[in-house]
Order: structure tokens, then sequence, then C-alpha cells
């Protein structure tokens, strides 16, 4: 009896292990997929940002030409008179 004993109370221990890594398991991927959600919205947010700068730097590009154009036009201006 002694034995029947041992063995009802590994096979208890044995499936409340089995439900305790089933929890551990579905906890796990909860995490992965919070953390794949988060990984991605950084991925959109660096996107949205390297447009942004992108845009900005073209803005600027083209000011310079501008500044250049109006620049050489009051030197040449200068150098006619």
């Amino acid at each position: 009896m002694m034995l029947q004993d041992q063995l009802n109370k590994a096979t208890v221990k044995l499936d409340h292990l089995g439900s305790q890594s089933e929890i551990v398991l579905h906890k796990g991927e909860e995490v992965v997929e919070t953390l794949r959600e988060e990984m991605n919205e950084v991925i959109r947010e660096r996107s949205r940002m390297e447009i942004e700068l992108l845009d900005q730097e073209k803005m600027l590009v083209e000011d310079k030409k501008r500044m250049i154009a109006r620049t050489e036009r009051r030197l040449k201006r200068r150098w006619s008179s």
C-alpha cells in the first residue's frame, strides 16, 4: 500500500507540474506577443521619425540652394554696378 500511496502522490505532483508548465508556457507566449507588439511600435515610430528627418533635410537642402542663388545674384549685381 505504501508504494501505491507514493505512486499516487507522484502522479498528483506530475499533474500539478504539468499544469504549472502550461501556465508558464502561456505566460511566456503572452510576454513574447507583447514584446513583438512593442517592437513593431518602436519600428513604426523610428520609420516616422526617419521620414520626418529626411523631409527636413530636403527642405534644408532646398533652402540652402535658394540662399546660394540669392547670394550669387546679389554678388553679380554688385560686380556689375
